[in-house]
C-alpha cells in the first residue's frame, strides 16, 4: 500500500479551508458547534476574527522523465518564471524498461509503464517537493508501452504492444492503487498509445504495425472500453496521438511516413473522420497540444527537431508554422506545461530534457535555458501541478 499520509493531509485541509471561512464571524448553534457571537464595534460592524486563519495554499509545478536504459524516474521542479528545470535530488527505480509516464489530474501520483516488466507502477508525490514515493507495482498485457489517466482521475488505461489489448484499471482516490477492470483487444496490431478525450469519454489506440487507430467508449461507472467502430486507416507507423481540449480532433504522428494525421471526431459516437495528413519532419513520434488549442507540437526523432504547427478552430486544420531545433539527439516525448508558457522535450539519445518559452501569439519557441541532465534514454516527459499547505 502506498504511503500517501501527506497527500491525504493536504487533501483534508484543502476540503476544510471552506468550512473554516464560514465559520469565521459566526455564532454558536447551542451544540456546541460554530464561533462565539462577537461584540459589534462602536458605530456598527464587527471585528475580524482571526482566531482560525485559512490556510495557505502553494501551489508547485514538477516535470518527469521516464528513463528507459537506466531503469528510472527523474524528477524536476519548473520555475514558473522562466521554465527553467531544477532536479529535485532524486531519481525512483522503477520496472524494467519504463518507457512511458502520467500524472493524476488531482497531482498525487504518478503512473509508469514498464515494457520489459509487464507491468504499472504507482508512485505517491509529496505536493510539496515533488519527491516520488513507491507504492505498487500490478501487472498489465504483453509490454505495456504507453499509460494515460482519464481527465476524470478515475481510471487508467494501458496500451500493450504484443497483447496487442489495452488493460483498464480503477484507480483508489486516496491510495492511487491501480484495480484490473478489463482487457479488450485493439482490433490492430502492435498498440503503441492510448489516451483519453478531454470529457473521459473516449478512449483512442493507434496500432503503429497495423497502421490503424481504434476508437473506445468509456464507460462512465466501470472504466470498461467498448469498440466505438473498427480500427481506422493512418499513414504508416502511427506512433502517438492527442487530442484537441474542445474534443473535436484528433492527430496522430505517422513515424515511417513522416506524417501527421489528423482526423474529426464525432463527440457523441467518437467515431474519427479522417483528414488529409501533413508533414513533419524525419520519423515523428510524439505530439502534443498547446492547452489554449491554437498550437501543435512535434517531436521528429531523426531531423532532431519540432514542427510547429497552427490549428485551425473550426476544421482543425494544421497549417506548419515553423521548426525548432531541438539542439539534441533523438527527442522522443514532448509536452506542453499546464499554463502553456513552456515546453519540454526529451532527447533520448543524448540523455537531456530541453526546456523552451512559447510565444503565445505565434507558438514560436525560444530557448528557456541549459538542458538538463536525465537518466540514460528519456523516452516519455510529464509535467505535474500539486497545491500544498504553508
Amino acid at each position: 500500500m502506498m504511503r500517501i499520509a501527506n497527500a491525504r493531509l493536504i487533501r483534508a485541509l484543502l476540503l476544510a479551508a471552506p468550512l473554516l471561512l464560514a465559520a469565521c464571524g459566526g455564532t454558536s448553534d447551542g451544540n456546541g458547534g460554530g464561533s462565539p457571537a462577537l461584540a459589534p464595534l462602536p458605530g456598527g460592524g464587527t471585528p475580524p476574527n482571526n482566531t482560525n486563519p485559512p490556510p495557505v495554499v502553494l501551489t508547485h509545478f514538477f516535470a518527469y522523465a521516464a528513463n528507459s536504459n537506466s531503469d528510472d524516474i527523474s524528477g524536476y521542479s519548473i520555475d514558473t518564471v522562466t521554465g527553467v528545470l531544477t532536479s529535485i535530488g532524486s531519481i525512483v527505480a522503477g520496472g524494467a524498461n519504463p518507457v512511458s509516464v502520467a500524472v493524476h489530474p488531482g497531482g498525487a501520483f504518478v503512473y509508469v509503464a514498464n515494457a520489459d516488466a509487464n507491468t504499472v507502477s504507482a508512485f505517491s508525490i509529496d505536493a510539496a517537493t515533488g519527491l516520488l514515493t513507491f507504492g505498487t507495482n500490478i501487472l498489465a498485457g504483453i509490454k505495456p508501452v504507453s499509460v494515460t489517466v482519464d481527465p476524470a482521475g478515475k481510471f487508467a488505461y494501458v496500451a500493450n504492444f504484443i497483447s496487442n489489448d489495452v488493460s483498464t484499471f480503477s484507480i483508489d482516490g486516496a491510495t492511487g492503487v491501480l484495480t484490473l477492470v478489463g482487457t479488450i483487444l485493439t482490433g490492430g496490431t502492435g498498440p503503441s498509445f492510448v489516451t483519453v478525450d478531454p470529457a473521459s469519454q473516449f478512449a483512442y489506440v493507434t496500432n503503429e504495425t497495423s497502421n490503424t487507430i481504434s476508437a473506445f467508449a468509456i464507460d462512465p461507472t466501470t472504466g470498461a472500453l467498448t469498440s466505438a467502430g473498427g480500427p481506422v486507416p493512418t499513414d504508416a507507423g502511427p506512433k502517438s496521438v492527442t487530442i484537441h481540449p474542445s474534443a473535436n480532433f484528433a492527430y496522430v504522428v505517422n513515424a515511417d511516413s513522416n506524417t501527421v494525421s489528423a482526423f474529426t471526431i464525432d463527440t457523441v459516437t467518437g467515431l474519427l473522420t479522417p483528414g488529409a495528413p501533413i508533414l513533419a519532419g524525419t520519423r515523428p513520434v510524439s505530439i502534443t497540444i498547446h492547452p489554449a488549442g491554437k498550437f501543435a507540437y512535434v517531436a521528429n526523432f531523426t531531423s532532431h527537431d519540432i514542427s510547429i504547427y497552427s490549428i485551425d478552430a473550426t476544421t482543425g486544420v494544421l497549417t506548419l508554422v515553423g521548426v525548432a531545433l531541438s539542439g539534441n539527439l533523438g527527442p522522443s516525448s514532448i509536452t506542453v506545461d499546464p499554463n502553456g508558457k513552456f515546453l519540454y522535450l526529451a532527447n533520448q539519445a543524448s540523455n537531456t530534457i530541453s526546456a523552451f518559452t512559447i510565444d503565445p501569439s505565434n507558438g514560436a519557441l525560444t530557448s528557456a535555458g541549459p538542458d538538463v541532465l536525465t537518466g540514460a534514454a528519456p523516452a516519455a516527459i510529464v509535467t505535474a501541478i500539486t497545491h500544498s499547505i504553508q
